[in-house]
């Protein structure tokens, strides 16, 4: 019987008039056997016990859309037909289990040196991050090897614990370590195929994180309609690195800790609640979210999930019109500061020697803070807000 040959154009009919489509599954949890793994996290329960929380850390990486929009048609009434934004980095976390040690993030992305930073003057070691690069901005073994040296460099004077999942690169970076073993570091394989329930960081740590991030994106993309100027071409990978700096800063130890305890590798001491920061970010995000909606910047906005988490990868009015004068000026006022902050900043992280973390630091915090004075006094999403019926 000779086999029929069904072309590609036949195919697809076939599928949409059976309603066939590839559905992509969401974590690893349905490929988990609970009872193996029960097993298997007894082993790193038992590993992790010897270690003080300050000496047992977690590693993973991210990717991050860092120009997505939250509209599901990607597209704004000022950016007509705009293509979903593809524009990506990956981002590599690593923090103890009490959260007092959060190492400086290191990021991938697909040029060896973005022109933003060239013509910023940008000296990169000034921002407190890594920055990699290949043509697919991923995690590569080679950049893997680096990282676990550096890594074992940080915690030089201690023996530390160093939990991992079985990622193609992790794996592939430890065995090219055994000429050359890490001298501080013990590294443990946590189960495979459970990351999405054991592994510290995807407890709620990186969607934190993500959370903080989207929110900075939502503020800009919010203040660069105010000006009349479109977000998607005025925002660069720069940016995207500061606002993923000062989300990494905002992230909490309780946070941190409580994400520990959910995974179980630690125990926790108390019942304890895992995710009250994430609710703030993520109720923070929604706000920016229905903003932009009630502009008119975004047709159909996405769920927050979507949006925080992309599977490509979450008014107030006046009581009078009397001081309708000083909630403008306060907005000018507050744009004047987040100006000569931002000259600051530029300075701070153009130098090439003596650069102060601390005060960077405590610049990207205090632009957080007048970023929220701000959007309190933007809170009126048009001018008819300054008017009562």
């Amino acid at each position: 019987m000779q086999v029929p040959q069904f072309s590609n154009g036949w195919l697809e009919k076939f599928k949409r008039r059976h309603n066939i489509s590839e559905r992509t599954r969401h974590g690893e949890a349905s490929s988990v056997d609970e009872g193996l793994l029960a097993e298997q996290l007894v082993a790193v329960q038992a590993i992790a016990a010897q270690f003080h929380a300050s000496n047992t850390y977690n590693c993973d990486e991210s990717g991050l859309l860092w120009k997505v929009v939250p509209d599901k048609g990607q597209a704004t009434e000022s950016i007509p037909g705009t293509k979903v934004e593809k524009a990506r980095i990956t981002a590599h976390f690593c923090c103890n289990a009490d959260g007092s040690h959060k190492l400086p993030l290191w990021f991938i992305g697909k040029h060896r040196k973005p022109r933003c930073f060239g013509a910023a003057n940008i000296n990169l070691n000034s921002l407190g991050c890594y920055w990699r690069y290949n043509n697919k901005a991923w995690m590569r073994t080679d950049i893997m090897i680096e990282w676990l040296y550096w890594f074992d460099q940080q915690v030089t004077g201690r023996k530390v614990l160093l939990l991992m999942d079985n990622f193609s690169a992790h794996v592939a970076a430890v065995e090219a370590l055994q000429m050359r073993p890490l001298q501080n570091t013990v590294i443990c394989w946590l189960p495979p195929n459970a990351t999405s329930k054991v592994q510290p960081l995807d407890q709620g740590i990186i969607r934190t994180w993500k959370a903080y991030y989207r929110k900075q994106w939502l503020v800009y993309m919010v203040d660069q309609f105010e000006a009349g100027k479109n977000p998607l071409k005025t925002t660069n990978v720069l940016k995207a690195i500061r606002w993923s700096i000062q989300a990494w800063q905002t992230v909490s130890e309780t946070t941190i800790t409580n994400c520990w305890y959910h995974s179980t590798i630690i125990p926790r001491p108390s019942m304890l609640e895992t995710s009250e920061q994430l609710k703030v970010a993520t109720s923070e995000v929604g706000s920016l979210i229905n903003q932009l909606q009630q502009q008119q910047r975004i047709q159909s906005a996405m769920s927050i999930e979507a949006f925080l988490n992309p599977a490509e990868e979450a008014i107030q009015s006046l009581e009078n019109t009397s001081n309708i004068e000083e909630e403008i000026a306060a907005q000018f006022d507050v744009q004047e500061d987040l100006k000569a902050l931002r000259v600051l900043q530029l300075y701070e992280e153009q130098q090439t020697e003596g650069v102060s973390r601390p005060v960077l630091d405590q610049l990207n915090q205090h632009e957080l803070v007048l970023q929220e004075r701000r959007q309190r006094s933007l809170r009126q999403a048009a001018i008819t807000s300054y008017f009562i019926a």
